[in-house]
């Protein structure tokens, strides 16, 4: 059956009349990288496997493995293979050896409908790896709905085996330093507000100070032993890797 495309691109999904599907020029848009390069053990040894690899959110993803099927629901590059909605794949059931999803989660309406749908098209003892945003601010691509702790990502996955989650170094503290920059724009509004009083001037300084220095010592922050705790509650993103049962 013919299907509409953009840039060459088929789309796969209901798109509703009024609903804006090219952001391809837009100034702001997801940040580009190659899955393929990124030092993610389970998509390296996904992408080498030669089986056949779903990513759920591709972005602007350069990633030209033959094995690798790129999906999002927007055009962001025309890198894509297609236009689909994570909540009702156009795949057919047990296709994929593996899925992977990189950043996608909070983006998503019905995130738990989604990991229903990765269930379904994997393969027997298929494995899911998504990577998650927990501690971050809202970054809209074009939308952001949930950010995911680690109970909830258990919670929504609860179908899949060998369920493993942890805080990743791949969301770095540096998303900490993000969200400061918007207390640091409160702080210089109440300047304005009241711009005889010492401690705004103080709390702005010192929270330009943390700005600068979270990313450089992030990764000592993160290393020893006795900080794994606090950094489960402030972790800015989770990664779960699970598996679907034989």
């Amino acid at each position: 059956m013919p299907f509409p495309a953009l840039y060459g691109i088929p789309v796969l999904r209901v798109v509703p009349e009024n609903e804006r599907i090219d952001f391809i020029n837009e100034a702001v848009s997801p940040p580009a990288l190659d899955s393929g390069t990124v030092a993610i053990p389970f998509v390296r040894d996904a992408l080498s496997s030669g089986k056949l690899v779903l990513q759920i959110g591709s972005g602007v993803d350069t990633s030209d493995k033959p094995n690798l099927v790129k999906t999002d629901a927007y055009v962001y590059s025309k890198v894509l293979d297609y236009v689909a909605d994570a909540h009702s794949l156009p795949f057919a059931d047990a296709s994929f050896d593996f899925v992977y999803s990189l950043a996608v989660f909070e983006h998503l309406h019905t995130p738990w409908v989604v990991a229903d749908e990765i269930f379904r098209v994997l393969k027997p003892a298929g494995r899911v790896y998504v990577l998650a945003a927990f501690f971050q601010h809202i970054h809209a691509y074009p939308h952001h709905y949930f950010n995911m702790t680690d109970m909830g990502l258990r919670r929504i996955f609860s179908r899949f085996e060998h369920i493993q989650v942890a805080p990743s170094s791949h969301a770095g503290l540096e998303q900490v330093a993000v969200s400061l920059c918007d207390l640091v724009e409160m702080t210089r509004s109440l300047i304005k507000r009241e711009p005889k009083n010492k401690n705004c001037a103080i709390l702005e300084q010192a929270l330009v100070k943390a700005i600068d220095l979270i990313p450089p010592l992030q990764g000592k922050l993160i290393e020893g032993v006795d900080t794994i705790e606090a950094w489960r509650r402030i972790a800015p993103g989770f990664e779960l890797t699970a598996t679907r049962p034989k």
